[in-house]
């Protein structure tokens, strides 16, 4: 079971500047109904895996913290730090009770590579019709 930690001012400052970044990927503003955001960062993904693209690490990242601040901006998640056992750390966005969430930055790489299925729209529609995964408080359960 990961320890769940706040995520310090300065990294909300460069996810903010991640943002920013991934919404010129995408073309879009960063104010932009999240569903339109998501929904772009999905086909983005479907058109470079489709053109055989290489996945590239920096815009995964862009993308994939745009990804998350519209699980922040449409169901209230939350960014933190997950600290697993063996020292391995990642950021999540999670729901308030901490039951819930995703790596987007990780999701969106692995995607890009071809390893996992595109399934962003999908799961973001799976999240605003309240199908998620039973999860444990303090635990949270990770759903991509």
């Amino acid at each position: 079971m990961p320890t769940v930690l706040a995520v310090e001012a300065d990294v909300i400052a460069e996810l903010t500047h991640a943002a920013a970044a991934g919404a010129a990927l995408v073309g879009l503003a960063q104010d932009e109904k999240p569903d339109v955001i998501v929904r772009a960062i999905d086909e983005l993904a479907h058109a470079r895996l489709d053109a055989g693209a290489e996945a590239d690490r920096g815009d995964a990242l862009n993308l994939g913290v745009l990804l998350g601040e519209q699980y922040v901006r449409a169901f209230g998640w939350g960014w933190v730090q997950l600290e697993y056992p063996d020292g391995d750390t990642s950021f999540a966005v999670v729901d308030p009770q901490h039951t819930v969430g995703n790596q987007p930055m990780n999701w969106v790489y692995v995607a890009l590579q071809g390893l996992q299925t595109v399934n962003f729209m999908l799961n973001f529609n799976m999240v605003a019709a309240g199908r998620l995964p039973a999860g444990t408080h303090g635990d949270p359960e990770m759903f991509h």
